[in-house]
């Protein structure tokens, strides 16, 4: 139970991916807290190039009433950097 996060990503409004990630429990404190996901690969391929829509759904399983908060995003795979 916890902290947990939805993330959908979408590609010309088609949704491409879409994970659950349990965080875990936190207490207050006055320092933040850091998580890092695990990191994804891409396809490498023509097709997966372009630009990306990331919306992350920040949600509480104790409390069980909704969204704690929302973050959105964008990104784009190039061939060169």
């Amino acid at each position: 139970m916890g902290l947990r996060v939805v993330m959908r990503v979408q590609k010309m409004g088609i949704a491409i991916a879409k994970g659950q990630t349990m965080m875990g429990c936190y207490a207050p404190q006055a320092a933040p807290h850091e998580y890092f996901l695990e990191e994804i690969d891409t396809p490498s391929s023509v097709i997966s190039r372009g630009n990306y829509h990331t919306k992350a759904v920040f949600g509480d399983d104790d409390a069980g009433d909704g969204a704690l908060g929302e973050l959105e995003f964008t990104f784009r795979i190039e061939k060169d950097w």
